[in-house]
């Protein structure tokens, strides 16, 4: 994990921080909770619609269900709206970046 940059950092050395923090965003990660929620969800959806817990036969066909439409509803999510605007904030982390040096080299070439 990325820790965020400080308050006292330079200006570069934050950029680049963000720009690693943007791609580690993008890991794939997003199973294991899917996976984590799909195992605890069934004993108290199946206890509240049968009022006992449930067999490992429903457990283990409920998790796979659960697993199934949560990971791939993650998955649209991520593939519609948050990669898009990952990707942008890189560009946007990038182009700032590659300004910021070219700011630097013109202000050493005016001093000169």
């Amino acid at each position: 994990m990325v820790e965020p940059p400080d308050k006292d950092w330079p200006i570069e050395d934050k950029i680049e921080r963000f720009i690693m923090m943007s791609k580690e965003i993008d890991g794939g990660t997003t199973w294991t909770i899917n996976l984590l929620a799909a195992f605890i969800i069934p004993f108290p959806l199946i206890w509240y619609v049968n009022d006992r817990l449930p067999t490992f036969k429903e457990w283990f066909y409920s998790t796979f269900i659960i697993f199934i439409i949560s990971y791939f509803a993650v998955l649209w999510m991520t593939i519609n709206f948050f990669r898009p605007n990952i990707l942008q904030l890189q560009d946007a982390l990038n182009d700032l970046d590659c300004s910021h040096h070219t700011a630097e080299i013109n202000d050493k070439y005016d001093r000169e």
